[in-house]
């Protein structure tokens, strides 16, 4: 036996040193992948939230994103949100690190690792938000909110968003085009006048129907309106199909 060895069994035998339960090391390795699920459930989830209230500000038609100099994304996504999907990612990474085979790879690795499982996770959630027309992320209390952050996001008329309910439908005989007056959020009226060749895909003209406007604002509470979009996302399921006035799509029992 050599002196290191003498050394140890020493040190064992006179601080009393007596090895622990395999269980133990099982319940430890159990409760950080627990803690490791968990953050990236819950991150993913967050981001999740983010994609949907920033997906909303894309411009179908003309494919971009209108920030307004950084406000309406600062308004629209809330930064306590962005610093928990990083918080939780943190220790998602972490945790991974303190698994049995997780501190053998490099700190890289684990950080692909952690992102592929949002990323995938993300994707999921979203294929499933679609497919049950969004009526399980009612469970999920920051959802909730989407809502409100929508309608403050989209009450900008003076930068070319506004929605609301469509309150009467008028049709100019002379040139065919459609008017309609439109009750927005803050309780205003508004007279919306189409464009020439405005994007109405997936939306009802009907009185009763809240949809979003982008477009510009002519006059006082006069609204030029270039694209129509529904304020429900249709999912993918039911995508192309026509409602029937006044059935849910989508949105939250109150």
């Amino acid at each position: 036996m050599d002196k290191l060895t003498q050394k140890v069994v020493r040190k064992i035998k006179q601080e009393k040193i007596v090895p622990k339960a395999k269980w133990k090391f099982r319940l430890k390795n159990g409760l950080i992948w627990l803690g490791f699920s968990v953050a990236i459930l819950i991150g993913a989830t967050y981001l999740f939230l983010i994609t949907l209230i920033f997906s909303d500000l894309v411009l179908g038609r003309t494919n971009k994103i209108l920030l307004g100099k950084g406000l309406f994304l600062m308004k629209a996504i809330p930064l306590s949100w962005i610093g928990l999907v990083l918080l939780l990612a943190l220790v998602a990474f972490v945790d991974f690190r303190r698994t049995k085979r997780g501190y053998r790879l490099n700190w890289s690795k684990v950080v692909i690792l952690v992102l592929g499982a949002y990323l995938l996770l993300n994707g999921g959630l979203f294929w499933l938000a679609h497919s049950s027309q969004y009526q399980w992320l009612c469970l999920v209390p920051p959802y909730r909110r989407i809502d409100l952050i929508k309608q403050e996001v989209w009450s900008h008329p003076e930068e070319g968003l506004l929605a609301g309910e469509i309150i009467s439908l008028e049709e100019d005989r002379d040139s065919g085009r459609k008017n309609f007056q439109l009750k927005d959020f803050k309780g205003a009226t508004w007279i919306v006048n189409l464009s020439t060749g405005a994007s109405i895909r997936r939306v009802i003209l009907e009185p009763g129907e809240t949809i979003k406007l982008l477009g510009k604002q002519v006059g006082d509470k006069e609204f030029e309106a270039k694209e129509l979009r529904p304020w429900r996302r249709p999912n993918l399921v039911h995508y192309g199909r026509r409602y029937k006035r006044g059935e849910r799509r989508g949105e939250c029992e109150r």
